[in-house]
């Protein structure tokens, strides 16, 4: 019996034994196949060979675009942080695993976001390629300079440049995709800029643009805020009825006022009384709008730039049924007949210098020789041709035109300085390097350039149009969302 019982026990052991061994067979597999998938993924293969949007010239991998995505990604939340966080949205933690709206992720929303960039770039890239346009040695230097500023940002992070690059962009992503992307991006800003700058016009063409679109040259400085019915979520008509006349009744009441500073202090009572602080303070820095310009088929822009329109007018547009619009107008609509101003600029970049002490001792320098020559426009039109390093600029010796007081450039306010007069030179800075400035005085009627702009967009609009109805472009979104997640 011993004996019997002894032979059915070994092929028992002998079948745990061979289970045992295919469990750990399988185990090992799924370590060895977990390390190469890891190796693999750390190389970046797949993630650029994966390409999920392309034209006929140009193809963007999912390395570029994961660099393109988190980039802008980047640049809109540090542009807007409160924005972001109203939304709940938490930038260091993964994109897929953060809801946007509905079913639909952060990472989702990034990511359509930059697709419908990266269609518009492949447009500029095609057009680039058509017209024989590359990158310039300073270019290509500024895509050095990116690739400097990524390693010395992991070096003072203390981390390896590869490991950095994960966390920022994700699994894979290299320097070298990094420079791809950079000079893609690049390419197609330089394009952009020179299919804007294609267009030219005479003092004919702007009188009879202004003339045949007078509207679209007026400005206005007014205050308005709309009163809501909160009626969404009612049914009962007379309850609608009565909150919709109560809102009406409200508005009328802001208008309830001899100037300016009355309405203003309506305006501020309402919100305080209806709102909580935050909200209260965050709409009426809204209300008040200078040089508001028209807006088609907009009731508000139909009121305020009728024609007959004076200072101190007011009144209540309905702008919908659950909206009572209150509006007062504190300058009438005018054409700005404010002239422009008119500078040369030697332009020294940083990307060409060691430090900015360097790029400022060159702006210095090229100072010193102005003076001990000639001191005049023509001279400084010759010294900004040979020295700027902008290309673009240098090929029109320096020339920034029709630059306007609201502009927000550093040569704008410095020539809108008071006291500022023809012949001024000086060395100013901005964030990307120095320039030798120098004041030639007034220019256009800043109406003659409002209309230009017009002009300019209407035209660079169907130039847009005519290169992108000639471009191909094969798209998957499928193949596009396996761009790697940051590795957090």
């Amino acid at each position: 019996m011993a004996q019997e019982q002894k032979k059915k026990k070994q092929p028992m052991d002998k079948k745990k034994k061979t289970i045992l061994i295919a469990c750990a067979a399988v185990l090992a597999a799924v370590v060895v196949l977990t390390v190469v998938w890891t190796i693999v993924a750390d190389t970046g293969v797949t993630v650029r060979g994966t390409t999920g949007i392309q034209s006929e010239h140009f193809a963007v991998d999912n390395a570029m675009l994961a660099y393109l995505m988190y980039e802008n990604m980047y640049e809109k939340v540090a542009a807007n942080p409160q924005l972001y966080e109203e939304r709940n949205f938490d930038i260091t933690k993964p994109l897929d695993k953060q809801i946007f709206e509905g079913s639909k992720t952060w990472f989702d929303y990034f990511l359509e976001i930059e697709l419908s960039y990266v269609k518009e770039y492949l447009v500029y890239a095609e057009a680039a390629y058509s017209n024989e346009h590359g990158l310039s040695d300073l270019d290509y230097l500024r895509v050095d300079r990116k690739i400097a500023e990524l390693e010395k940002a992991a070096s003072d992070a203390g981390k390896p440049i590869k490991e950095y690059l994960a966390a920022r962009y994700g699994r894979g992503i290299n320097l070298e995709d990094v420079r791809r992307a950079e000079e893609f991006r690049i390419l197609t800003e330089n394009e952009h800029l020179s299919m804007q700058e294609s267009f030219s016009y005479d003092e004919t063409q702007v009188e009879k643009f202004a003339n045949n679109y007078y509207q679209l040259l007026l400005r206005t400085d007014c205050i308005f805020l709309g009163v809501d019915a909160d009626t969404g979520s009612l049914t009962d008509e007379a309850q609608i009825a009565s909150l919709r006349e109560a809102a009406h009744e409200t508005a009328n009441g802001l208008i309830d006022c001899r100037n300016a500073d009355e309405f203003l202090r309506n305006i501020k009572t309402y919100l305080d009384g209806n709102f909580d602080s935050v909200t209260a303070a965050e709409k009426y820095a809204k209300v008040i709008h200078k040089d508001y310009s028209y807006v088609p088929d907009n009731r508000i822009s139909a009121w305020l730039f009728s024609g007959i329109r004076v200072d101190g007018d007011k009144t209540v547009i309905k702008f919908n049924d659950d909206r009572y619009t209150a509006i007062y107008v504190v300058k009438a609509a005018e054409r700005d007949e404010s002239v422009s101003r008119v500078v040369r600029d030697v332009y020294f970049d940083d990307v060409l210098h060691a430090s900015r002490e360097e790029t400022r001792k060159a702006a210095e320098d090229a100072l010193a020789s102005f003076r001990s020559t000639s001191a005049g426009e023509e001279a400084f039109a010759a010294l900004a041709g040979k020295l700027g390093e902008d290309r673009k600029l240098a090929l029109k010796e320096g020339l920034r035109p029709d630059l306007r007081k609201a502009d927000g450039t550093v040569w704008a306010d410095w020539a809108w300085q008071d006291g500022r007069k023809a012949g001024d030179v000086e060395i100013v800075e901005d964030e990307d390097g120095v320039h030798l400035l120098y004041f030639v005085g007034d220019g256009r009627l800043s109406w003659q350039v409002d209309a230009e702009k017009y002009m300019r967009a209407r035209d660079y609009d169907a130039l847009y149009e005519k290169y992108a109805k000639e471009v191909m472009i094969t798209y998957s979104y499928r193949r596009c969302t396996k761009v790697p997640a940051r590795v957090l």
